[in-house]
């Protein structure tokens, strides 16, 4: 470690500019670190990707900077040694973390404590750090490594003020959030009335297991017999939603738009075996985008680009989407869904392929592609 340590060091001290090379305040902070920055459509597993030594942070970690975030939104993993407590950071902005592997607790306070809270997390968990708060990250376990996924808005707030110190360790403090509050900041989800056509939605700040939870409501529009859940972080920009279907089916392709240009989702795979196939909207002729993945597998449909996803493994498949501040997403409630009836033919046959390497066949219904108005059966209409 002592030599990765020096090797990131010396690329931070190394680094400048080429000659009329052109960097935006964030990537040039993200360059001086010396750390990796994964990019292209997709990242096959981030709890095995590679990682660079933080000697500030004193942990592993690798930005994430995929097509589809348009170099507004800011991914990056962290791993926590064995039995590890990282320094205590704070950070001026909102930041939603997943956690890919590991056990461990987050502490948060404000100020020089005040209403200080500790939460234990786990695999497939999702919270969200609120903005000005300080936090410590700790790995509760004794032989294994942590891994998290964090999503936030820095690269759009260091376009604006590009001094990183304005973003850390800040003195300020945030007066919305009071001690009656913060007492309930990590309390159990409630659900809630939904916006526009969500009916419902789950209000929290931490959401145990995402692998398990069994809070759904039938997603019809998109086929498949599949499920959604909504998540909503009270009084900030993000939230984020978690989609389920069944073992060898597959949803219909669709995209987001028409509107001005915004960053897609980040999508996590929480389980399931399968592949997603994206393309631009305004040019059919477009090499396809093929990711195959599986749990831990991340993916960024960029802005209005067609895709669609499909489960070719034998249990049902769960991927978050983790949206961009809602300044963006409310130029994504329109969504252009292609039917299965229209869809054209190398679609259906990708699929059945890859069913057929692992020696499944399709679960679709025929009628499917000949009805459009054909009612999927769920769960619950076979047990009632």
């Amino acid at each position: 470690m002592a030599e990765a340590a020096k090797a990131t060091e010396s690329a931070r001290l190394k680094w400048k500019p080429a000659p009329g090379e052109r960097v935006g305040p964030y990537e040039y902070w993200v360059r001086q670190t010396g750390l990796p920055v994964l990019r292209g459509h997709y990242v096959a597993d981030v709890r095995t990707a590679e990682l660079g030594w933080w000697a500030e942070r004193e942990c592993s970690a690798a930005f994430v900077d995929l097509q589809g975030q348009g170099s507004l939104m800011e991914g990056r993993i962290t791993e926590i040694p064995p039995g590890v407590t990282l320094p205590p950071l704070k950070f001026g902005l909102d930041e939603v973390v997943y956690v890919l592997k590991g056990r461990g607790f987050t502490t948060l306070w404000r100020g020089d404590g005040e209403g200080k809270r500790t939460i234990e997390w786990g695999p497939h968990s999702l919270m969200l750090l609120p903005r000005n708060y300080t936090h410590q990250l700790t790995n509760a376990q004794g032989s294994e490594t942590v891994r998290l996924l964090h999503y936030n808005a820095l690269p759009m707030a260091m376009a604006a003020v590009p001094d990183p110190s304005v973003h850390f360790d800040n003195p300020y403090l945030q007066p919305g959030m009071i001690p009656e509050e913060e007492t309930e900041f990590f309390a159990a989800a409630k659900m809630v009335p939904g916006r526009r056509r969500i009916s419902v939605m789950w209000s929290g700040n931490f959401f145990p297991d995402l692998a398990v939870w069994d809070q759904l409501r039938r997603s019809e529009s998109r086929g498949a017999g599949g499920s959604i859940v909504q998540f909503y972080f009270p009084g900030i920009p993000f939230n984020a939603h978690m989609s389920v279907f069944p073992k060898q089916t597959y949803k219909k392709t669709h995209r987001h738009g028409p509107g001005p240009f915004r960053p897609g989702a980040l999508l996590v795979v929480v389980s399931g075996e399968g592949h997603t196939i994206m393309w631009p909207h305004d040019d059919e002729d477009a090499e396809k985008v093929v990711i195959p993945w599986h749990e831990g597998t991340i993916f960024n449909p960029p802005d209005k680009w067609f895709h669609g996803h499909y489960n070719v493994g034998v249990e049902p498949a769960r991927y978050i989407a983790i949206q961009p501040p809602q300044h963006f997403s409310e130029h994504k409630s329109i969504s252009i869904d292609v039917e299965y009836a229209d869809e054209e033919s190398w679609i259906r046959e990708k699929f059945e392929a890859e069913l057929a390497k692992r020696g499944l066949t399709s679960l679709m219904p025929p009628e499917v592609y000949t009805d459009p108005d054909y009612q999927w059966t769920y769960r619950d209409d076979e047990e009632s």
